[in-house]
């Protein structure tokens, strides 16, 4: 008789009205989720921080464009070369004189005529010898 009070009160009687639900313990795979998103949110806040703290590689930044998943967009169905040419310009880490210079391997940041630092926006912006194909972009 106690023994079938004792399962009525825990809901185990196969009488009784009332189910007590216990809980199902959480799957590994709820934790390792929980985990991943916890780490990404994490490191996630350490790139923004340092992105904005950094004193190289301000490029890009000075553009205010934060690199983002819509960026990636940019190289699929690229071919590989022009895929590294697009980084290197939106990096700055590209082959012209202020580059070059700032890694010692040009005797001055100037443009061949000697005027203006030889950057990416002087390039795709403003330069005289480049109008046609800064028309075209």
């Amino acid at each position: 008789m106690a023994d079938q009070a004792a399962k009525k009160a825990t809901g185990s009687h196969p009488d009784s009205q009332t189910h007590l639900e216990l809980p199902e313990p959480q799957s590994p795979q709820t934790l390792i989720a929980t985990t991943k998103h916890t780490i990404h949110q994490t490191i996630q806040s350490e790139w923004v921080t340092t992105w904005e703290a950094v004193k190289h590689g301000k490029e890009l930044f000075r553009l205010k464009t934060r690199p983002n998943k819509a960026t990636l967009d940019t190289h699929i169905g690229t071919h590989r070369a022009i895929s590294s040419i697009i980084t290197q310009i939106r990096t700055g880490k590209i082959s012209l004189h202020v580059y070059l210079h700032a890694i010692n391997k040009a005797d001055t940041d100037e443009y061949q005529y000697g005027r203006r630092p030889q950057t990416v926006q002087h390039i795709l912006l403003e330069c005289r010898n480049w109008t046609d194909e800064q028309h075209q972009m």
